[in-house]
Order: C-alpha cells, then structure tokens, then sequence
C-alpha cells in the first residue's frame, strides 16, 4: 500500500515551516531516476531536479529566502511510484 511505499523512501522536508533554510532527504529504494519537484499551491513547478545514480540517502539543502511565504508541495517520482510533501514557508 502507499503507506509501505511512502515508509520505504522515508521522504521528509525539515524544519517545516521553514524560514531561511530547509532540507529534503530521501532514500533511494532503487538505483534508478527520480524527479524532485516544488509546486506552488496553483501547480506551478517552481524548483525540479533529476536525481540519478544513488543508491543511499540522497539529502539536498535549499534556501527558502528565494521563494515567496505560503504552502508548497514537493513531488518526489520515481518509475512507479509518486510521493508528495507539504512545506510552508514563512
């Protein structure tokens, strides 16, 4: 189920809400493509990223001085599977 699914990737967004700074981790279940998008609220793709190669836990920090206050959703895809996170920053 997505439960098992969303516990494989353990995708988490810290601190959240976030200020000056917030980082995105991940486990990478296999070693294949994954997609790490930022949507505003309205879809718009504000930040994507290709992630290729890892086999571990892929950890990325970004500076969230660069967008707007209000809610964001992160995606992270990969083949099979879609996952999405909720982040406010304030």
């Amino acid at each position: 189920g997505v439960a098992a699914i969303s516990d494989a990737y353990s995708f988490t967004i810290y601190p959240n809400p976030a200020n000056e700074n917030f980082t995105v981790s991940f486990n990478t279940v296999e070693k294949e493509t994954y997609t790490l998008q930022l949507k505003s609220v309205t879809g718009a793709v504000i930040y994507s990223e290709i992630v290729t190669g890892i086999a571990d836990v892929y950890t990325k920090q970004i500076d969230a001085t660069k967008y707007p206050k209000g809610i964001y959703f992160f995606r992270l895809a990969d083949s099979k599977n879609e996952l999405l996170r909720r982040l406010v920053v304030e």
